[in-house]
């Protein structure tokens, strides 16, 4: 069962043409750099002569051709195809199920006669088309009408619907009005007597009550393909996978797993992307690392492994009177898989993880992809938090396996937040201790002799150590602990060393930064902000683009955070070197990485001409907008962007509103006030005593119309009187 949206379906000439961000580099070039081996054998097969490696140039001569010609650049496409994140790869991957059934059948002693039939009983792909037959997107269905031809076991779901007239009466005898019914159509390719494709055929067509698509997008196209599923077990596949026959071969053995109260069997994948490139290598790592030895840790001897979508295989049979492999609630059910698992333990079924069989898997290979995926996956996380699903489970679970239950789902975003959090909270004290002149309270050393804190040298940089081997050092474990279980101590460093000079630390520092902000941000607002990943390669970005998609979650932050640094590097009596060496210096690495990460893992934009563009961009950004209509909906504006940025927060209740305020904006504010006037010195040699009243009263109040105008300049502004949003707009 696989659902596809708008995906790619197989690659055509032209996008083999087409240029990755308008570079050099066309689909085509960059495939083949991506696999040279796999190109290679391909020439060899094909017997084609590429003297110059002129790839555009070969499309050309074959596509003005007819004949053999034609047939090879059709392979090539296939090819293509076959080695990207499309359609065509995993049907054509599960489809190797249908062949382990014929080699079963043949090693068994089945008639050849009855060998088709017998797999046309067994084997089934069925693909939850959400738009196909829609407008705009002729293209991609007729591919899809090609793969039917081609696949003779799979077949399509789709919903649609049909504009009926004041005088139709439906079948029930009650005259409606007319209006728009939906329908459920399940489409599959027809054959005549020799096996020759003759067309398109519309099996079943059934009347939905309603809109097909209520909640959200992917599970209600899952569960819409569940009435027409056919068979004892279903395989939740999704359209980015593979698999081969040596692994289909398995899948006897799986299916015998089911026995007793067993709903589920999940088994692991095999990364097919980590080849596209540094950041796609660092995004299969941490997927394989999850998908193999977290979730082994979790179904045994934790006993909270759940659904997490592919490649699960479930009871049919019970699965489709008992909720369903998903739940599909909007905004709720983002993270749609796992409330389908939740759902099979609280009516009591059983969950296994085996690790003899494998299918392949693809993830975002892009910067910009990892990071929304990761987005997606830690709001879907916040929103679990507030589920019923999430309460009544935790209810039932015993101590230990409710503690491993969350530190396995939320918690671990949940950490990552606290992570960052108390690096800000550090800082904010570190600079209360300078303001206050508690460093130098005693006559020797600090505040902290008193207490045998600097008894022992080198305790001073503990935090600093702990936090970065936290940040760093533990979020790459798990990938060495992998490497070392796959291929020894050898490749474990091997891998380490070669990611590290990568970009490794950046890249999950500045991912871990993404997911924590997530979860923070839905479970204040109580929504999460779904973002639509983007499989495909992204190689250059504008300045723009970047700033709005980090501003809020990593730049902002990290430029407060800057400020305050330089605030206390000013301030402390230790002078800055030692501020830097002992205090501050993992503070402003984490700056850096936050800060700079879009641009480092973005190298074209950097590229000549494209620096001062990308400052003349942003600033007319600020100014009027790119489009010159800076309050107009959907137009590049820093007035347009901000109003979506605070959806969500002035979409709270008061009550949430008035709690965001209290714990949120004015804490850090209020500190440094009463730290400021505090930390305010009098010259003791003035002799009257009114003098001294008058500068205390005098330095209050600058201080605080100098704190309402920072809180005013950076709080959210739904905060702000109404009179300054009137006049300012």
């Amino acid at each position: 069962l696989t659902p596809m949206y708008k995906e790619e379906v197989t690659y055509s000439v032209d996008d083999l043409r087409t240029t990755i961000d308008g570079e050099s580099v066309s689909t085509l070039r960059f495939i083949i750099s991506m696999m040279p081996y796999e190109w290679s054998a391909m020439l060899q097969r094909t017997k084609i002569r590429l003297p110059q490696q002129d790839y555009d140039g070969l499309l050309d001569e074959l596509s003005s051709n007819r004949g053999e010609d034609h047939k090879t650049l059709g392979e090539i496409c296939r090819w293509a195809s076959g080695r990207s994140q499309t359609l065509m790869r995993t049907v054509r991957g599960m489809a190797s199920y249908a062949d382990a059934t014929r080699v079963l059948a043949r090693l068994e002693g089945v008639p050849e006669s009855d060998i088709e039939p017998l797999v046309a009983a067994k084997y089934n792909h069925l693909v939850c088309a959400q738009v196909y037959g829609s407008e705009g997107n002729q293209e991609k269905d007729d591919q899809m009408d090609e793969l039917l031809m081609t696949f003779p076991h799979m077949s399509i779901v789709t919903a649609h619907f049909e504009d009926e007239d004041e005088s139709t009466i439906p079948e029930d005898g009650i005259a409606r009005l007319g209006g728009v019914r939906w329908y459920m159509t399940h489409r599959r390719a027809a054959f005549d007597a020799r096996g020759a494709p003759v067309g398109i055929v519309s099996s079943h067509r059934i009347r939905l009550p309603g809109h097909a698509i209520v909640g959200e997008g992917k599970p209600e196209n899952q569960n819409l393909g569940m009435a027409l599923a056919t068979g004892m077990y279903v395989q939740t596949i999704d359209m980015n996978q593979d698999a081969h026959l040596a692994e289909a071969l398995k899948l006897r053995n799986v299916l015998a797993q089911f026995v007793g109260n067993t709903r589920l069997v999940g088994f692991p994948e095999q990364m097919i992307t980590d080849r596209s490139g540094s950041v796609a290598s660092f995004a299969a790592l941490s997927e394989q690392v999850f998908g193999t030895i977290v979730q082994r840790f979790m179904a045994k001897p934790l006993n909270v492994r759940f659904h997490y979508g592919h490649p699960d295989v479930w009871d049919l049979t019970w699965v489709r009177g008992n909720g369903g492999v998903s739940k599909a609630s909007k905004q709720l059910h983002l993270s749609e898989d796992i409330f389908g698992g939740m759902n099979l333990m609280l009516r009591g079924g059983r969950v296994k993880y085996l690790g003899f069989k494998m299918v392949g898997k693809a993830r975002e290979v892009s910067f910009d992809g990892t990071n929304q995926f990761n987005f997606k996956i830690s709001s879907g996380n916040g929103m679990q938090l507030i589920s019923r699903d999430f309460h009544r489970l935790a209810k039932n679970l015993d101590l230990f396996r409710m503690l491993s239950f969350f530190q396995s789902s939320a918690g671990i975003f949940f950490t990552e937040w606290m992570l960052f959090a108390s690096l800000f909270a550090f800082v904010v004290c570190k600079l209360m201790i300078a303001m206050l002149h508690v460093e130098t309270f005693f006559s020797a050393g600090d505040a902290f002799d008193s207490v045998g804190f600097h008894d022992e040298p080198g305790t001073e940089v503990l935090y600093p150590s702990q936090w970065m081997i936290q940040a760093t050092l533990v979020m790459a474990w798990p990938s060495m602990l992998e490497g070392w279980l796959d291929g020894g101590f050898a490749k474990m460093f091997t891998r380490f060393f070669q990611h590290a000079l990568a970009g490794a630390h950046v890249f999950n520092m500045f991912i871990a930064k993404t997911r924590g902000y997530a979860i923070d941000h839905t479970v204040t607002s109580g929504k999460a902000l779904y973002q639509v990943t983007r499989r495909g390669m992204r190689m250059r970005h504008s300045f723009v683009s970047l700033y709005t998609r980090y501003a809020v979650s990593h730049i902002t932050p990290s430029a407060e955070m800057a400020a305050y640094v330089i605030m206390l590097t000013a301030l402390s009596r230790f002078g800055p070197m030692y501020v830097f060496v002992m205090t501050t210096w993992h503070v402003w690495f984490a700056i850096t990485c936050l800060s700079l990460a879009p641009w480092l893992f973005h190298p074209q934009s950097f590229k000549e001409g494209m620096t001062w563009r990308g400052f003349t961009e942003w600033a007319c950004w600020l100014d009027f907008g790119l489009d010159g209509k800076p309050r107009v909906e959907g137009s590049g504006s820093w007035l347009v962007w901000n109003q979506q940025r605070l959806h969500a927060l002035r979409a709270m209740p008061a009550h949430a509103k008035f709690d965001f305020v209290v714990y949120r904006v004015l804490p850090v504010p209020v500190v440094l006030l009463m730290a400021s006037c505090a930390a305010l010195r009098i010259d003791e040699n003035i002799a009257k005593p009114t003098l001294r009243g008058i500068i205390v009263l005098t330095a209050a109040v600058a201080g605080i119309v100098c704190s309402v105008m920072c809180y005013w300049a950076t709080s959210p502004s739904f905060m702000w009187p109404k009179r300054v949003l009137n006049f300012a707009s």
